[in-house]
């Protein structure tokens, strides 16, 4: 069955969210379908007043608006292949490499700053 609509709402599990900040708007304004923004603006981690994409819509929302045409279901579920077990290593050994440069910075941070004091 071919969807004709330019609303995508990704499907996983038991989650449908909503990723483009147009097809939120257009969700919003005109079909007042509300949702719950529930994302983390990148400048405002900490907080808990104000939220951003994904835009997560409650099974009953999404009915409606498949009923009506408005969105497409995208099945987000498959799963992505695994790498191959020599790029998995090159990784690991690329991450401590990355996690030893840090300490050895670190620690020179703090003998610049004891000599200060």
């Amino acid at each position: 069955m071919s969807c004709t609509a330019t609303i995508k709402v990704f499907f996983d599990g038991d989650k449908y969210g909503v990723w483009d900040p147009e097809d939120v708007y257009t969700l919003r304004t005109k079909h007042r379908i509300v949702g719950s923004l529930v994302g983390s603006l990148p400048s405002h981690k900490q907080q808990n007043l104000f939220h951003g994409l994904p835009l997560w819509l409650e099974p009953e929302e999404v009915a409606f608006s498949l009923g009506k045409g408005w969105i497409c279901l995208e099945d987000d579920r498959v799963p992505y292949d695994r790498p191959d077990p020599a790029a998995l290593e090159a990784y690991v050994q690329r991450q401590k490499q990355q996690a030893a440069s840090y300490d050895a910075a670190a620690q020179e941070e703090r003998k610049e700053k004891e000599k200060e004091w």
